[in-house]
């Protein structure tokens, strides 16, 4: 994919796209999808019984694009002070990261826990396992961290990324899951058919 030529269609007629999403009405639907579970973790963590799903709808303001994203489990969102007393359904970290399923990638976005929170638009409901927040270019590693994987803005070549069903949610579940620090329940933001709409658009 030519993400010089996509940058520059991006920079110039990303007022005009913010037009036509409103005039379609595009911009309160959701763009991309995903059920989150177990079947494509690396490595594979054998725990069917925990699920989730994950949307998410690109918005654009005077900084540029971002993605508003929802992720719901039926997992311990309250790691480390549980609101259950099994341990095992305890969520330790949520990242979103890049590459196709089944396949280990970087983060893009350190969304709960380790090694930080880097999106300002967090909310969770720990009682339920639901997260909303915003993945946008202010989001960056900016707490000092000397180490771990880094957040990085959301700019043209993720948006690209995300339309190429690149970007992904992965959980990660406690040491109690018999694997530690890994992801127990994952899932690759795919466009449905308003993201589909909305990538042609933007992209070809």
């Amino acid at each position: 994919m030519n993400f010089k030529k996509i940058c520059f269609k991006l920079s110039c007629c990303a007022l005009l796209a913010a037009s036509q999403l409103a005039s379609a009405d595009l911009s309160g639907k959701v763009h991309f999808e995903t059920a989150l579970t177990n079947v494509e973790t690396v490595p594979f963590v054998d725990k069917p019984e925990f699920s989730g799903f994950a949307k998410a709808r690109l918005v654009y303001s005077s900084s540029g694009w971002a993605l508003k994203y929802y992720i719901m489990t039926n997992m311990d969102a309250n790691a480390g002070w549980a609101t259950t007393p099994d341990l095992s359904d305890d969520i330790t970290k949520i990242h979103l990261h890049e590459n196709p399923p089944g396949i280990a990638g970087p983060h893009v976005l350190n969304v709960f826990k380790a090694p930080a929170q880097d999106d300002d638009d967090l909310k969770v409901e720990s009682t339920m396992g639901n997260f909303s927040g915003q993945w946008d270019s202010n989001d960056t590693n900016d707490d000092g961290l000397a180490e771990g994987p880094a957040t990085e803005p959301f700019d043209d070549d993720f948006l690209a990324t995300l339309c190429d069903d690149d970007i992904y949610v992965n959980i990660h579940g406690s040491d109690e899951l018999g694997v530690p620090d890994t992801g127990a329940l994952r899932g690759n933001l795919m466009p449905i058919k308003w993201g589909e709409r909305l990538c042609r658009k933007l992209l070809d």
